[in-house]
């Protein structure tokens, strides 16, 4: 895929600077979660883990308790509570059981998946902890229902990664007019939680702000595009009927895409939620863009925030899949400027083992136009349970001011076509942890070189011995020293690494 030549356009490049008291006016708590990597095999990056390690890395990452300690609120007040779960798939068993809990005691549960994941649900509905709950009835308080499953041209996937979470009134705590929402770049899977490179975004808001708002919008949105009629700012999810959804197939497939837009469209005019991107970091601290979309607003978005950093800035990027030529446009327009680029992908991308073909040709080309530009791997075992480990983050630092972030690729499918949701945060904590987290990756990250010298070698996934292990006293990732080439614990030579270069000096600052 060819670059297009854009000539270098000027443009203001300062952030807006807001009022500390007008960019608080809305009491919204982020925090950020994501998994650990941290396993110990003979030869490979502490990022490389087994199928066996996602127990150990689930626990390390505590994501799933975190994740059903937001479930529990809906406890609190079932007859008044709301789950809504938007995945691409959800298999995670011990949310899974959360959620039986929740259905029996008759906490209205609405899930949304891509066709392909099926199979997930057939799960939950055989885990022991729903046995004599209602899941399929008209009266049941679990609806489910699938979307996308495309992958051929034109890709739609249901790809939307977030979890929403009232817990009615009068629930007895502070928070009790308060909503979670997560947005994140994993799935609600046991991977997602463990052995992928993930984060999730949390948030804890209003009901009335706008960032809840949206959300309910896109949730309405989606109940049209399954052929049902259904307004989430107004009613109460079981009064609706548990009907079959409407047939989707590939060639009416855009008419489904066209029904959701102008249901999420119409809803935002209807709740008076706003679309304008500095007013709502102004109000609070995030805006959120969502695709499908007729407007290119996700796109737009991103590479204008790209467009604004000063040529003594940085952009810290790490995504899994990469083939946008205007984000490769604008990544070269900020090279050129001096801009300190670095993307952060899986070391699939150079062995074209991953998902998408074609990303190294295209990296390449970036790089012959952006030089400058650096690019490094996290080296993954795409063996680990049949579908493979990922660096499958999609997160861009945008200067140490804004993070953008969310559940869709830099890809035509994810920028425009797919069910997507992001946010474009400006939040000092938040960005704070993303950065932590981005040199975390980028401290283990590889060469192509190197990628290609292991590609080669056979995969024996020897763990460090015990001996190894106390010798070195390793307690984390940030353990692991780099001394000639060689990872300090191995029994075997390493293939040389070429240590990350020094990070910008306002990183993490």
């Amino acid at each position: 895929m060819k670059l297009l030549k854009f000539a270098v356009s000027t443009i203001a490049c300062n952030f807006l600077i807001l009022p500390a008291a007008l960019a608080q006016s809305t009491d919204i708590q982020f925090d950020l979660m994501h998994t650990k990597l941290n396993c110990r095999y003979v030869g490979y990056q502490p990022s490389f883990c087994n199928m066996d390690d996602s127990r150990t890395l689930d626990d390390r990452s505590q994501m799933v308790n975190k994740i059903n300690a937001q479930l529990d609120r809906a406890l609190k007040n079932p007859a008044k509570s709301q789950v809504f779960i938007s995945y691409f798939s959800f298999s995670n068993k011990k949310v899974h059981t959360k959620l039986c809990e929740l259905l029996k005691n008759n906490v209205n549960v609405r899930i949304v998946l891509d066709r392909g994941s099926e199979a997930n649900i057939d799960s939950l509905k055989t885990n022991q902890a729903c046995a004599g709950a209602d899941l399929s009835s008209a009266r049941s308080p679990l609806k489910v229902s699938y979307l996308g499953g495309l992958t051929s041209s034109p890709w739609r996937l249901h790809h939307n990664k977030f979890l929403y979470v009232n817990p009615g009134t009068n629930t007895g705590d502070a928070s009790g007019d308060k909503v979670n929402i997560n947005f994140s770049s994993g799935n609600l899977s046991a991977f997602g939680t463990s052995l992928h490179a993930d984060h999730w975004v949390t948030a804890v808001a209003p009901k009335d702000s706008n960032l809840i708002k949206s959300y309910q919008c896109v949730m309405e949105g989606l109940e049209k595009a399954v052929g049902k009629d259904y307004n989430y700012t107004t009613q109460l999810p079981n009064t609706q009927p548990n009907t079959p959804d409407a047939v989707h197939t590939g060639e009416n497939d855009n008419q489904v895409a066209q029904t959701y837009i102008r249901a999420r469209e119409n809803c935002f005019r209807r709740s008076g939620v706003s679309t304008n991107i500095e007013q709502n970091i102004a109000r609070e601290r995030i805006a959120p863009v969502f695709a499908p979309n007729n407007d290119n607003i996700v796109l737009n978005t991103l590479t204008s925030e790209i467009g604004r950093i000063p040529s003594n800035g940085y952009l810290y990027i790490a995504i899994q899949h990469f083939l946008n030529p205007s984000i490769g446009n604008a990544i070269v327009r900020a090279t050129k400027k001096g801009v300190d680029v670095r993307i952060l992908m899986d070391d699939d991308v150079v062995t074209n083992q991953g998902e998408v073909k074609g990303a190294m040709e295209f990296l390449n080309r970036l790089k012959q136009q952006a030089p400058r530009l650096k690019v490094r791997y996290l080296e993954t075992n795409h063996l680990a349970g049949g579908n493979g480990q990922m660096m499958h983050n999609k997160f861009a630092i945008l200067n140490g001011k804004r993070i953008f972030s969310g559940a869709g690729q830099y890809t035509t499918a994810g920028m425009k076509n797919n069910w997507e949701n992001f946010g474009l945060t400006q939040d000092r904590n938040l960005t704070r942890k993303f950065e932590e987290y981005f040199k975390e990756l980028w401290d283990v990250s590889v060469d192509e070189d190197y990628v290609r010298r292991q590609q080669g070698k056979g995969e024996t996934f020897q763990e460090l011995s015990a001996a190894d292990l106390q010798t070195l006293n390793i307690q984390n990732i940030a353990d692991f020293s780099l001394e000639n080439g060689k990872i300090l614990g191995s029994t075997q030579p390493q293939s040389p690494i070429i240590a990350p270069d020094a990070y910008h000096p306002d990183f993490l600052q």
